[in-house]
């Protein structure tokens, strides 16, 4: 559950 913040900070990098 706490990876999922890094997993979607890393999606914000793949999108923007």
């Amino acid at each position: 559950m706490e990876r999922d913040l890094e997993c979607k900070e890393m999606l914000h990098h793949f999108i923007y």
